[in-house]
Parts: C-alpha cells; sequence; structure tokens
C-alpha cells in the first residue's frame, strides 16, 4: 500500500491523542520496514484495548518477528484478544501448547477451549486432549486424552491422528481406537465430498474400460466364428465335390 504523507501526518497527530485504530495504522505502516517502531505503536494499541493490535503483537512474540519469541506473552495478548470477542484470537491461542500457556491464563482458556470441543471444533479437541495427556490446567487422564485426539482425527484433523498413534504404544484405550480409524466410519462423520467424487470417476473410468474389453472380445469372438464358419462351409463344399468325383468316377456308364 501507498501511504499518502498527509495521511500520515494526520495518523501520527490522532495516535499521539492516544488513538487505538491510528496506533495500529501506524503499527502496520513500519511494520514492513522497522519492526522496532512497529512494535511500539502495536503495543501502544494493544495495552489500550485495541484487539486486532494485541493479536498482531501475539503473532509477532509467538513468530519471534522483531521481539523473542515467547508463546506465553503471545498466549496472553490472544487471551486478552478473546475477551474483546476476537475470533481470530481464538484460533490463534489454540495454536500454543498447554505447557506454554501462562498460568494465569490456564483456566480460562480451559473452559474456552472446552465450549469449543463441544461444539465440535477440533483445534481444541486436539488442545484439550494435549492438556489431559499432560495434566496441564485439568486432570491427568491418557483415556480421555485419547479420545479426545480420536474424535478430533475422526473429523479430519491429522495432527490429532499423530497425537493418539504416539500413545496408542503405551495405553489400551489409545492403541484400540488407533486401529478404529483404519475400519470405520464413526456416526456424523462427513465424508470428504471431492474424495467420493473422485472415487466416483475412477469407477466409472473402470467401468468404461471392461465395456471397451467387452467390446473387443465380442468382435474378436465374432471373427473367430466367421472364420470357422467359413471353413466349415468350404470344407463341406470340398467333401460333397470329391463324393460327386468319386461316385462319377467309379460308377460304370449307363449305370441308372
Amino acid at each position: 500500500m501507498k501511504w499518502n504523507e498527509g495521511v500520515l501526518i494526520q495518523l501520527r497527530g490522532l495516535a499521539e491523542l492516544g488513538n487505538t485504530a491510528a496506533q495500529y495504522r501506524l503499527g502496520d505502516y513500519y511494520a514492513s520496514w522497522d519492526l522496532a517502531k512497529a512494535i511500539d505503536w502495536y503495543r501502544k494499541a494493544a495495552e489500550s484495548g485495541f484487539a486486532l493490535a494485541q493479536v498482531v503483537l501475539g503473532d509477532m512474540y509467538a513468530k519471534g518477528r522483531g521481539v523473542e519469541r515467547n508463546s506465553a506473552i503471545a498466549a496472553d495478548w490472544y487471551h486478552k484478544a478473546i475477551q474483546q470477542g476476537d475470533g481470530r484470537a481464538v484460533l490463534a491461542l489454540l495454536r500454543t501448547p498447554p505447557s506454554a500457556m501462562p498460568p494465569q491464563i490456564l483456566d480460562a482458556v480451559v473452559v474456552s477451549c472446552r465450549k469449543a470441543a463441544s461444539d465440535g471444533d477440533t483445534d481444541a479437541l486436539c488442545w484439550l486432549g494435549t492438556a489431559h495427556e499432560q495434566g496441564i490446567g485439568v486432570e491427568k487422564d491418557p483415556g480421555l486424552a485419547a479420545r479426545l485426539y480420536h474424535k478430533a482425527a475422526a473429523l479430519g484433523h491429522s495432527q490429532a491422528r499423530l497425537l493418539l498413534r504416539a500413545i496408542a504404544a503405551h495405553d489400551t484405550v489409545a492403541a484400540t481406537l488407533a486401529a478404529s480409524l483404519d475400519q470405520y466410519t464413526l456416526p456424523g462423520q462427513e465424508p470428504d465430498q471431492g474424495s467420493l467424487q473422485r472415487q466416483e470417476k475412477d469407477e466409472e473410468g473402470f467401468l468404461d474400460e471392461l465395456r471397451g474389453l467387452f467390446r473387443a472380445f465380442a468382435a474378436l469372438l465374432g471373427w473367430i466364428l466367421g472364420i470357422l464358419g467359413g471353413v466349415l462351409l468350404v470344407g463341406m463344399i470340398v467333401y460333397l465335390v470329391v463324393r460327386f468325383v468319386h461316385w462319377a468316377w467309379t460308377t460304370p456308364v449307363g449305370t441308372p
């Protein structure tokens, strides 16, 4: 985006007066070429309660962009944004493992994750599974962790499938659930429409090939039968000719 100098002057004036939207926009302006200034303006907006700035600042701490990487600080900013109803922050927070979650927000995060998991959110199911597997913020329960991983994996969460297999080696419940993923489709699990369409196309292509082979076989069989019929007809004609010649040769002249 090309920034107009007049617009920048107005933004700076508003930002200095405490306008959080202007502070956030100045952070965007500096983000591509001066991270220190960008973080300074993002922080001002975030500390004043601007949810989008809180998410962006959380991302910068999560990735170590312009600051030292710190998952706990990132999670704290995400949680602040969640308290203001920012949906993007929920997804970002679930990328923070339970072991890196700040203790002061852990209980609140567990409550939020349970609500999201009850609605079928696979990331929340996976996060809760890890929390129960490690006993962080919740009771340690490998069996429950396995069931949560299994539910998320059955809904298509690839990481949950890997986590379930990882604990299957030392937990019988997990081993049973991991085996069931390869054998059954759980009730309520929606099939992948793309896969179904590809399967239908493959089946149709296979049937077309079978039809083509059948037609080729039928044509070959007809050709063979035609040749055999022709050979039999010629053989019969030759036989009749030979019989006639033999009769004519062996029969005396004048014999009726």
